[in-house]
């Protein structure tokens, strides 16, 4: 993963959309509108003094060549996915494209700030997973399925909780689905052209498990046992998807 940069959320902005020619969603989007010439040139200036941009000769500003990727995948993003954790108190947006992809978080403790940085496709779907801090340990699920299934078989099984976490729906907001104490994580999933979304996986408890459930603009596609190799591979899945869109 590259270094990461701390900008003004106003700087950002300004950054990322002189540099496109087309309307691209970013969070906090709106504060070029609110900003005068005088908060535009101070903000240039915080992105010179945090590397993001260079000074040139004449008086003008180049992208420094570790930001660029930065930048580039922002602007050839192809999906935009949005995770939040019980463990975070911000969202995380991923902005992915052909080449790799970059990440925006609000900084802790920093108001109207974002921690920005690029990371390879490779490396993504472990940095979403160390972001939201969801279970890693695959050693015993297997115990623990065959368990979960005893206990089934002996008490039977409350199914109120799983509908309550399943009710939830891709235009359900994030923060009120987040109130479910048994969810972990809500990852949205957005086309980054149109801004629809495609998915919102749920990732909750289920007593000694943790599950999956994938959910369309439709309907509940899918639930499944939820395990760190799992996840991987769904990230994984979305990495080809885009390469076969391209293809």
């Amino acid at each position: 993963m590259s270094k990461s940069y701390f900008l003004s959320s106003l700087a950002f902005e300004v950054l990322v959309c002189s540099q496109c020619e087309k309307e691209i969603f970013l969070p906090g989007e709106g504060d070029i509108e609110k900003a005068n010439d005088g908060d535009i040139i101070i903000g240039m200036h915080k992105m010179v003094e945090s590397g993001a941009l260079t000074a040139t000769e004449d008086s003008g500003f180049d992208i420094s060549p570790e930001f660029a990727p930065i930048v580039r995948s922002i602007i050839n993003a192809k999906l935009i996915v949005k995770a939040m954790s019980s463990v975070r108190a911000y969202p995380v947006y991923y902005y992915i494209s052909n080449d790799g992809a970059a990440f925006i978080e609000s900084a802790e403790n920093r108001k109207k700030t974002y921690r920005v940085g690029s990371v390879s496709n490779p490396e993504l779907a472990e940095l979403i997973h160390g972001n939201m801090e969801l279970p890693s340990e695959d050693e015993f699920l297997q115990e623990n399925i065959e368990t979960f299934q005893e206990i089934i078989m002996s008490r039977g099984y409350d199914d109120s909780s799983e509908k309550s976490v399943l009710g939830i729906t891709v235009s359900t907001p994030v923060e009120e689905a987040m109130q479910n104490e048994d969810v972990l994580c809500i990852i949205d999933i957005f086309s980054a052209e149109s801004g629809e979304p495609y998915s919102r996986w749920i990732i909750y408890r289920l007593s000694l498990l943790e599950k999956t459930a994938v959910i369309s603009p439709e309907k509940t596609e899918e639930t499944a046992i939820y395990s760190h190799a799992s996840f991987i591979d769904r990230i994984s899945s979305l990495l080809e998807g885009i390469t076969d869109d391209n293809s």
